[in-house]
């Protein structure tokens, strides 16, 4: 159950400064090959041995909105895993494509800008009603940050605790995700060659 949540979170998956201008996605999601991430899970307080490994390995820009893949590593097992995209603008970081390439109805907003404290849309495609917070200090292994905290809910349940919240931080993207008991926290940020 925690590796399908931990795989679910994944796939939806710059130290403390002042407060940075919303200049749009590009400051909240890294858009450069080579642009690397190593999380780790924590369980009750306890940090897993094992380690998830993502990767920017293209980026297409079309009509002002680039197209990254990400490639994942998982250490546990030692397997490489599909490559996902999402889409960078500045209105946010979405994702308008199945795994498979397959096209959505409508676009799945993880992240809409430009920020507003207590903004609220929804991803029908996953039946969730988010809302954004902040910007707010978050520490994880990787350092301090500051970021913007969506909540995920499941539509309708508006007053019941999140399915799950990520953290977004300029120019290095998720910093933390929290699945009820569980986390997942950055190790480490490191930007690829522009």
């Amino acid at each position: 159950m925690m590796q399908n949540s931990l795989l679910f979170a994944v796939a939806c998956l710059a130290f403390a400064s002042p407060v940075p201008k919303m200049n749009g996605a590009v400051d909240y999601f890294p858009t450069v090959v080579g642009d690397k991430w190593i999380y780790v899970l924590i369980e009750d307080g306890m940090q897993s041995k094992n380690e998830i490994e993502e990767e920017v390995t293209s980026v297409d820009v079309s009509n002002g909105v680039k197209t990254i893949k990400i490639s994942r590593l998982h250490t546990n097992d030692g397997k490489m895993y599909y490559n996902r995209e999402r889409d960078v603008s500045a209105n946010g970081v979405f994702q308008s494509k199945d795994d498979d390439g397959k096209l959505f109805d409508h676009s799945c907003i993880y992240l809409n800008l430009p920020h507003k404290e207590g903004g609220k849309w929804t991803n029908d495609k996953f039946g969730e009603t988010l809302t954004a917070y902040g910007p707010e200090n978050v520490k994880v292994p990787a350092g301090e940050f500051v970021a913007i905290r969506v909540e995920h809910r499941k539509q309708g349940d508006a007053k019941t605790e999140p399915t799950c919240t990520y953290w977004y931080a300029p120019k290095v993207g998720i910093v933390k995700i929290s699945l009820g008991k569980s986390e997942i926290v950055m190790k480490s940020f490191t930007p690829g060659k522009k």
